[in-house]
């Protein structure tokens, strides 16, 4: 649903004259950030003191599953995030399978549109 929201934005957009499409991609982009400082502060505020709740969940069901011999397909849209998960998954010394997506030297960036890095380097 937010891919299709995020297209009928995109189609709305084209009829707009050019200063009110750019204050529409703006707002689609702080959106996006609004969405990744609710997944964990530091992917908005990279040296933040605090860690989100999710961390904290995610830290108790991996608790729960280890203790119950279970397995679990993590996943998240944001790749830096699922690098955090990975942190917190070390310092609870779980092993896991390879997974060749996580090991990658990309920055999170990159593996965005070039449209998408545009504009929300925008400001």
């Amino acid at each position: 649903m937010e891919v299709f929201t995020g297209a009928l934005w995109v189609e709305r957009a084209k009829t707009l004259p050019p200063s009110a499409r750019r204050r529409c991609f703006q707002v689609l982009a702080q959106r996006m950030r609004l969405r990744r400082a609710c997944c964990d502060p530091r992917l908005a505020v990279p040296d933040a003191a605090i860690t989100g709740a999710k961390l904290e969940a995610f830290a108790g069901i991996v608790e729960e599953r280890v203790a119950n011999k279970h397995k679990a397909l993590v996943f998240s849209q944001f790749v830096d995030y699922l690098h955090l998960l990975r942190g917190e998954r070390d310092r609870m010394k779980v092993s896991r399978p390879h997974n060749p997506s996580l090991n990658s030297k990309r920055s999170p960036a990159q593996y965005a549109p070039e449209s998408y890095r545009k504009i929300s380097t925008a400001g």
